[in-house]
């Protein structure tokens, strides 16, 4: 399964990135909106993780555009979020399980 990971913050991503390598993801990562669309065409991720403020487009704006194309996880530290921000590996990889919601088996 291939996630988009988008956060304007590096460290944010870089951290992300490190837990769903572990645990057995396809990563591919986007610092904003506007790169978060570029890449969602050309990788075809499975699942977009994004946080909701960014200096473009925010998270909202992405997800409303790629609705329907993949699943969709809203992270922010503000009300509305599907995962809210500060989360643990633990958090993070239940609630990526819980949204795919497949009968195939996950990584692991």
């Amino acid at each position: 399964m291939k996630v988009l990971v988008v956060d304007d913050d590096p460290d944010i991503v870089y951290i992300i990135r490190k837990i769903l390598i572990k645990h057995g993801f396809d990563v591919v990562c986007a610092h904003s909106g506007k790169e978060a669309l570029e890449k969602a065409e050309k990788e075809k991720p499975d699942l977009l993780l994004i946080d909701v403020e960014m200096p473009d487009l925010n998270g909202w704006e992405v997800a409303e555009k790629l609705e329907g194309k993949m699943e969709i996880l809203i992270m922010s530290a503000g009300e509305g979020a599907c995962i809210k921000k500060p989360f643990g590996e633990k958090e993070l990889i239940e609630k990526i399980k819980e949204k795919i919601n497949r009968t195939t088996e996950y990584p692991a």
